[in-house]
C-alpha cells in the first residue's frame, strides 16, 4: 500500500462533559470525504453522558473506538494516551466541541501528495458561538510557519492539525494546567527544524467558550508567558515575544468580537 496516497489517520478526541456537542463532532468526522481513518474517543472521567454516547457510536461504527480514563487525567495526558493507542502513522486532534468541514482531511492529504516531506499540516478556522451560530470571521494562516514565526503568535488551532505520529512520540504534550500544552508542543516540534504547512481554507469550526482556559483573556496571557518559559525562553525573550502575542491577539480578538456583536444584533433585529 502507498502510505502517502492512502494515509491511515488516527483521530484522537479527548472528551470531558461534552455530551451536548459530541454527536455533532463525531458526525463531522464520519462525513469526511477522506475515509481512511480510525476514531479514538478518550473520555476523561466525565460525569455526564459523554461516555455513553461514545459507546453508542463505537457500537454503530467499526472505525470508532472508545475508552474511559480511570480518573480525571487532564487533556494533555488524555491526548498522550490516545497517541499511544493510535494505529495510524498520522495523528489528528479534535476537541469534543469543535467540528470539521467535510473536506478537511482530503485537503490535508493533498498537501501530502504535493510534498512528500510534509510532517505537520494545519488549517484555517472559522468560529461559532456556544449555540452553534457561525460567526462571520475566520482565522487566516500562512502557507508555512517556522519556530520563530510561531513564537509571535500561535496560528495553529489544535483541532486543525494533522501530524506525523513519530513527532508526537518524540514530543508528547507536557502535562500541567499553567500553560498552553498544545502551543508548547508545536514550539518543541518546530524548534527541531520542522516547518508546519498551512492549508489556507477554514476547514474547522472552533466553538468559542468564555469559560475555557483560552476564553479567559487575563488567564490566557499568564499561560502564554508560562508556555514561553516552559519552552526554554529566557525572561527577556519571553517578554519580547509576549509583546508580539498581545499585539497580534488583540487585533484578532477585536475583529472576532466585532463580528460576534454584529451577528447578535442581526439576530435580535430578525
Amino acid at each position: 500500500m502507498n502510505k502517502i496516497n492512502s494515509p491511515f489517520i488516527s483521530i484522537i478526541i479527548p472528551v470531558y462533559n461534552a455530551a451536548h456537542y459530541l454527536p455533532q463532532t463525531l458526525d463531522s468526522v464520519l462525513q469526511q470525504t477522506e475515509q481512511n481513518f480510525e476514531i479514538l474517543i478518550l473520555d476523561d472521567y466525565s460525569i455526564d453522558d459523554s461516555f455513553l454516547i461514545a459507546q453508542n457510536y463505537a457500537h454503530l461504527y467499526p472505525q470508532v473506538h472508545c475508552w474511559q480514563n480511570p480518573t480525571n487525567l487532564g487533556v494533555a495526558k488524555t491526548r498522550n494516551r490516545g497517541v499511544k493507542k493510535a494505529q495510524g502513522e498520522w495523528i489528528a486532534f479534535l476537541d469534543a466541541d469543535d467540528q470539521w468541514k467535510p473536506t478537511k482531511l482530503a485537503q490535508q492529504r493533498q498537501v501530502m501528495l504535493e510534498n512528500s516531506t510534509a510532517q505537520f499540516i494545519f488549517t484555517e478556522a472559522t468560529f461559532c458561538d456556544q449555540k452553534g451560530q457561525i460567526i462571520d470571521y475566520h482565522l487566516s494562516v500562512p502557507k508555512f510557519i517556522n519556530y520563530h514565526k510561531l513564537l509571535k503568535q500561535n496560528k495553529i488551532p489544535c483541532s486543525s492539525v494533522l501530524i506525523a505520529k513519530s513527532l508526537l512520540v518524540s514530543h508528547p504534550l507536557p502535562d500541567g494546567d499553567g500553560f498552553h500544552e498544545d502551543y508548547a508542543t508545536w514550539l518543541a516540534i518546530l524548534k527541531t527544524g520542522v516547518v508546519a504547512q498551512g492549508v489556507q481554507l477554514p476547514l474547522i469550526i472552533y466553538r468559542l467558550d468564555k469559560t475555557s482556559k483560552s476564553g479567559n483573556k487575563i488567564k490566557s496571557i499568564s499561560m502564554t508567558y508560562r508556555t514561553y518559559r516552559q519552552s526554554g525562553l529566557s525572561v527577556v525573550h519571553t517578554l519580547y515575544y509576549l509583546t508580539w502575542y498581545l499585539f497580534k491577539n488583540s487585533i484578532k480578538y477585536f475583529k472576532l468580537m466585532t463580528k460576534l456583536m454584529k451577528g447578535k444584533l442581526k439576530s435580535e433585529a430578525a
